[in-house]
C-alpha cells in the first residue's frame, strides 16, 4: 500500500509560474520530503506566501510578519478611572515610547481606581492611582499601630 503524501497548500496573491513553483517545491521537499501540492490564489495575501502543512502554517506574508513583530512588542496596560483625552493619550504614548521604545498598549477604564493612572509594563506595575495610594497609606498606618 503506497504511503499517503502530505498535502502542502501554498497561498499567494498571484499564481506562481513554473520556475517559482519548482524552486519552492525543491526547498520544501528538502525539509519535509516528497509531498502533494495545492496552490491557492488569494488577493487578500499581501506580499509573500503562506505554506500550510496539515494544521501547521508558515506565514511569510507581509501581514504575517507584522503580526509576529507586534507580538514581540512590549505589552503595556494603562488603567484610569475615566477615558483619557486625546491630549492625555498622546502624552502617555510619548512617555511610553521614551521608556519602552515601540510598544503595544491597551487602555482599561476602571472607576474603582478613583483617579490617577496605573501602568503595567510587561511584569512591572507603576501604580499612581488614588486607590493604590490609599492602600499603601492603610498599610503604613497598620504598621505603626
Amino acid at each position: 500500500m503506497p504511503k499517503e503524501l502530505p498535502v502542502i497548500t501554498i497561498t499567494t496573491a498571484q499564481k506562481l509560474d513554473a520556475a517559482q513553483l519548482k524552486e519552492l517545491k525543491t526547498l520544501v521537499e528538502s525539509k519535509v520530503g516528497e509531498a502533494e501540492y495545492k496552490q491557492v490564489v488569494d488577493a487578500q495575501v499581501l506580499g509573500g506566501l503562506k505554506i500550510t502543512i496539515g494544521s501547521q502554517e508558515f506565514d511569510a506574508t507581509l501581514s504575517g510578519k507584522l503580526k509576529k513583530l507586534e507580538s514581540q512588542l512590549t505589552q503595556v496596560t494603562v488603567t484610569t478611572a475615566v477615558p483619557l483625552t486625546d491630549t492625555q493619550r498622546a502624552a502617555v504614548a510619548q512617555a511610553l515610547e521614551k521608556k519602552t521604545g515601540s510598544s503595544h498598549y491597551a487602555e482599561v477604564i476602571d472607576p474603582s481606581v478613583i483617579g490617577g493612572i496605573k501602568l503595567v509594563i510587561g511584569s512591572t506595575e507603576y501604580d499612581g492611582t488614588l486607590k493604590g495610594k490609599l492602600i499603601r497609606l492603610k498599610g503604613l498606618l497598620l504598621q505603626t499601630i
